[in-house]
């Protein structure tokens, strides 16, 4: 009987030998390769509201050159159409040299616009003036600027206002503006107003282009805005270019060479 005991302590501990009866502790687990999180996707441009302020082509690439290439050897035209001042777009782009604007026309044809050629931004607008509007160099009444007016029915785009001043592009001329401050109080936006006066800046640019478009369009001019305090300034002489334009202003080269669009097959 002496033997039996220690028998059965020596079966017990085999037994919890061979069901774990040893450590508990559970093994780490192996260390995984840390995942480097993805680049962020570069931001898209924003979209922004703009106006041309002269006339200007809209092209296929974004170069003066008339021709281009069109990827098989073959010269084509750089034209896409021909856009006067207050023609509004969307501006979603620019070249690297940031000389060239990538815009949109409302009827969805895309191409490129000289930088210089529009005005765009979140917050501009067109408005125009029933009477000759006074500049200010600064927003500031003390900085009126008494060599410089804005002419009745001129198609102006707001581009900031600040107290009781506006910040204006207006026209010198079809092909070139100039920037001051006026005062919003002078404003017009109706946006009938503000369609005559795109229109009246057309006809007298064609007027000054020799373009016997410009009589078809003052006639439908008259006949839709017969009520508009400014459908008057057709009957006046239209006055000379400024001399003070700024540098860098002045004629395009268009792709017909005069400011009228050329046949859509592109031809000179």
């Amino acid at each position: 009987m002496t033997h039996v005991v220690p028998l059965a302590l020596a079966i017990a501990a085999s037994l919890i030998g061979c069901f774990g009866g040893g450590s508990t502790e559970t093994p780490a687990p192996a260390p995984q390769p840390e995942v480097a999180a993805p680049a962020p996707a570069p931001d898209e441009p924003a979209e922004r509201n703009g106006f041309v302020i002269g006339v200007t082509s809209l092209r296929k690439e974004p170069t003066d050159d008339r021709k281009i290439d069109d990827g098989s050897g073959k010269q084509v035209s750089n034209w896409i159409a021909t856009l006067y001042r207050g023609e509004q777009v969307t501006v979603f782009g620019e070249n690297d040299a940031k000389d060239w604007v990538h815009a949109r026309l409302p009827l969805g044809d895309e191409g490129w616009l000289k930088a210089d050629r529009v005005v765009a931004g979140p917050d501009v607008r067109a408005a125009t003036l029933y009477d000759e509007g006074k500049t200010f160099r600064r927003p500031d009444l003390l900085a009126l600027d008494t060599d410089k007016t804005i002419e009745p029915g001129s198609l102006l785009f707001v581009m900031q206002e600040k107290d009781q001043f506006a910040e204006v592009d207006y026209p010198r001329s079809g092909w070139s503006s100039n920037k001051a401050w006026t005062l919003t109080s002078e404003l017009i936006y109706d946006p009938n107003e503000v369609e005559v006066a795109k229109v009246v800046a057309k006809v007298r640019h064609l007027r000054a282009e020799g373009s016997e478009d410009a009589k078809q369009l003052e006639e439908l001019a008259r006949s839709q805005f017969a009520s508009s305090r400014l459908i008057t300034l057709l009957d006046q002489p239209d006055a000379a270019p400024s001399g003070d334009e700024g540098e860098g202003d002045g004629e395009e080269d268009l792709e017909a060479g005069d400011g009228h669009e050329p046949s859509p097959t592109g031809g000179e």
